[in-house]
């Protein structure tokens, strides 16, 4: 997800300010739901799904790999 690149740089910069901060409370929750063992929910196509720790982990993998390519 990004920030909408058609608007007002002010209205810019406030949505990027928004996404940086849920970006980091994803991240968070992520981290919780690894340390604790517990799965967290999701949407995906509409339908709620929950994900574990190890999918927590091999998404992280798959994004850092992919980063460095």
């Amino acid at each position: 997800m990004n920030a909408p690149t058609n608007v007002d740089p002010e209205l810019r910069k406030e949505a990027e300010g928004v996404l940086a901060a849920l970006k980091r409370a994803k991240r968070r929750a992520q981290d919780l739901a690894i340390a604790t063992g517990t799965k967290l929910v999701e949407s995906k196509d509409g339908k709620m799904v929950l994900i574990g720790p190890d999918e927590i982990l091999a998404r992280r993998r798959e994004t850092d790999s992919s980063e460095r390519s």
